[in-house]
């Protein structure tokens, strides 16, 4: 076997066991990556149904409540005589998603109701509820369980409700009030609608009774079984009498429900086939790539040596040694090396041939002769038993050449890595949250500000700054701002303003938005039009929802829009938000008594200069310790220490670090001595945190003003 195709050989089997190897590898870690997404993102869809259905059980459970006080209010009001089924109803009808309203006595005995009367007693579905008549208790609900319904031979389960329970004025009997489960259906039907690959969304109780199902695909024509995700969701109702009493749940096990998402992987098998198909593309290409490489390396290395081989043979045979192999002076291989040493010895010859022109005897010249064939045999055949072995074996340039050419081959793989595609974009529904409007007018405002191509300027000078609380929906919101502004910018001619101002009601229940621009104005008829779906005003391509979603919008918020309008002189749009009462969780002041420990958590440089010029300027006997991660604190900290002795401040969200604030506050601070500060100050999940834990909450934008008090 030619020496060339030895070392196509060994060049093409080296590349493609490495090619196999990486590929093959790189094809795990990218299924594998693939699979893991896949499953996280119906992870996250749980996740999401999982706060949905925590903040509707408290609205389900506050409905409730205000219902059954409603008829004990009413029971009072009777002065005995009682209350009527139609006024039960109608009662019922007044609170959102309340569908029964049952009146126990204080033996347990349903007495009237808005649907069937049970005929088993109160106290036997739970024996607690004769707390509410004892005294001992001021109230009592279930999670979401499906009705109890009685049948001949027995009950058999109904509808699912929520049930809040409160005893009569004088716990002369309770109060029992049903809230449907209707929008936590509609939760699910519309989690189930928004992914083609949701077959199925299901609700259980703890012992697997189910509570609720929305069936959105076919599984019969799958061509693999339907994978299945399953999550538990924590209720507010941490143990439930009734239900460990009818089987939905353990006895002495808190209460929770299990969330089923099924779930088809035709999709994610789909994915997978491309990828393994471009893979195997891609290595097809990659070893026909090696083979040209291999083959190129294999026939330059055999030409070089050929060319040595017959270089040397023609000097030997002509005995010209006057010429010289050719070596590249920049190269430090064996086989230029070889050549310099050949050269060399001709070198050694010539001079040698010179001492015998000029020897003057033929003896001297005859004895020089043969001493100089002697002295040039033994070079000549070890360096031709030396090329003959280079022929035979890899030489190690040979080896330097293959992992050169493996780490060519390893850069082109390494480019395949990077072509990753990502999923579809997964819309997450809004949810109203308690915000700062104060907040969402600056980030408007800021917003605007980055149109540079404007005729008209935005004047925001008038904004109210102070803190302003509000419940909305912060997006929909923030969109109807933006419309009202842009139609204000379009009516506007250069060099004109456009105004955005607000203040506070004369009676401070709401916050009034004032946008103004100096236009040529709305004509009369159409002002009453001009909030109604599709009416546009000197805008031929416009679509006319621009206004009517920022009416739908500041309506869902409990507030009103109106506008005003004057030809040839501008337009008016005013817009009233109710404002909230600043939440007791809200700290606007912190004290701090002499000689405290303040410890303060923030991995952001610009807050921890904040906290630090405010500390610096108090000039009171304090110690003040700055922390940029939970890991610098922990470590600050004495290792048998159970809480912080002194106020702890933390920032909620530090880089990467797995310990959230709140969870460092929960952990470590003393009750009503820790702060969370933070610009998640909208979060539902960090408010209820905060309410439940008493402490108490800094929102970012307001740190500013925030006072510190030394108290002595």
């Amino acid at each position: 076997m030619r020496f060339s195709t030895r070392l196509f050989l060994a060049i093409s089997s080296a590349s493609v066991a490495a090619g196999v190897g990486l590929g093959a590898s790189l094809y795990r870690l990218e299924r594998k990556q693939k699979e893991t997404d896949f499953a996280q993102n119906y992870e996250d869809r749980g996740e999401l149904l999982a706060v949905a259905l925590n903040s509707l059980e408290e609205s389900a459970a506050q409905s409730g409540m205000n219902a059954a006080r409603q008829v004990r209010d009413e029971l009072d009001a009777s002065k005995g005589r009682g209350v009527s089924q139609e006024r039960l109803k109608k009662v019922a009808s007044l609170h959102h998603d309340v569908a029964l309203i049952s009146l126990v006595n204080s033996s347990g005995k349903f007495t009237d109701s808005t649907g069937m009367l049970l005929k088993r007693s109160l106290f036997d579905l739970c024996p607690d509820y004769r707390n509410l008549i004892t005294g001992t208790n001021e109230a009592d609900r279930t999670p979401f369980v499906p009705d109890l319904i009685e049948v001949p031979g027995g009950s058999e389960t109904g509808v699912v409700s929520l049930f809040t329970l409160i005893p009569m004025t004088g716990r002369q009997g309770v109060i029992d009030v049903g809230v449907r489960f209707t929008g936590v259906q509609k939760i699910l039907k519309e989690l189930a609608q928004s992914d083609p690959d949701l077959l199925k969304v299901s609700l259980y109780s703890p012992t697997g009774i189910l509570l609720g199902e929305i069936q959105s695909g076919d599984s019969t024509n799958l061509k693999s079984e339907p994978h299945v995700y399953r999550q538990q969701v924590k209720s507010s109702v941490k143990r439930c009498c009734e239900c460990e009493h009818r089987g939905l749940s353990k006895p002495g096990e808190p209460f929770h429900y299990d969330l089923v998402l099924t779930v088809s992987p035709e999709r994610l098998y789909s994915e997978l086939s491309e990828l393994r198909n471009k893979f195997l593309i891609g290595f097809v290409a990659l070893l026909l790539l090696s083979l040209a490489l291999a083959a190129a390396l294999a026939s330059y290395l055999a030409k070089r040596l050929e060319s040595l081989s017959s270089g040397i043979s023609e000097i030997t045979e002509n005995t010209d040694f006057s010429r010289r192999l050719p070596v590249r002076e920049a190269s430090q291989d064996e086989i230029d090396a070889l050549s310099s040493r050949f050269n060399g010895m001709l070198d050694a010859l010539q001079t040698s041939q010179k001492k015998i022109l000029d020897a003057q005897a033929h003896e001297a010249r005859a004895m020089i002769a043969s001493q100089v064939a002697h002295d040039i045999r033994s070079p000549l055949t070890s360096m031709s038993l030396a090329l003959d072995q280079l022929k035979l074996v890899a030489a190690p340039e040979i080896l330097e050449l293959l992992k050169y050419g493996i780490q060519r081959v390893s850069q082109v793989a390494g480019k395949l890595t990077h072509k990753k595609s990502d999923g579809p974009a997964v819309d997450a529904t809004e949810v109203p949250r308690l915000t700062l409007l104060d907040e969402i007018l600056r980030g408007t405002v800021s917003e605007q500000s980055l149109d540079r191509e404007r005729a008209a300027r935005l004047d925001s000078e008038k904004l109210l700054k102070a803190p302003i609380w509000t419940v909305v929906q912060v997006g929909e919101l923030q969109t109807a701002l933006s419309n009202i502004l842009n139609n204000a910018f379009e009516a506007t001619p250069a060099p004109g303003r456009v105004e955005l101002s607000s203040q506070l009601s004369s009676d401070q229940t709401e916050l009034l938005i004032d946008i103004v621009d100096q236009g040529k104005g709305i004509p009369l008829e159409l002002v009453a039009k001009i909030f109604d779906r599709g009416v546009s005003v000197d805008k031929p391509q416009g679509s006319g929802l621009g206004l009517f979603q920022a009416r739908q919008a500041v309506q869902w918020s409990g507030g009103k829009i109106e506008v005003t309008s004057q030809l040839g002189q501008g337009t008016r749009f005013r817009i009233h938000l109710p404002v909230e009462k600043a939440p007791d969780f809200v700290a606007s002041t912190i004290p701090i008594p002499k000689g405290s420990l303040v410890a303060v958590l923030d991995d952001d440089p610009s807050i921890l200069a904040i906290w630090k010029s405010k500390f610096q300027a108090l000039g009171a006997d304090i110690e003040v310790q700055y922390f940029a991660s939970p890991t610098q604190y922990k470590l600050s900290r004495p290792k048998d220490e159970t809480q912080f002795p002194g106020i702890l401040i933390c920032d909620h969200q530090m880089g990467d670090a797995e310990l959230r604030g709140l969870a460092q506050l929960k952990l470590s601070a003393q009750p009503e001595r820790g702060y969370l500060c933070t610009s998640l100050y909208d979060s539902a999940e960090i408010q209820n945190g905060l309410r439940s834990q008493g402490l108490k909450l800094i929102p970012k934008p307001w740190l500013s003003v925030l006072k510190l008090q030394i108290l002595d």
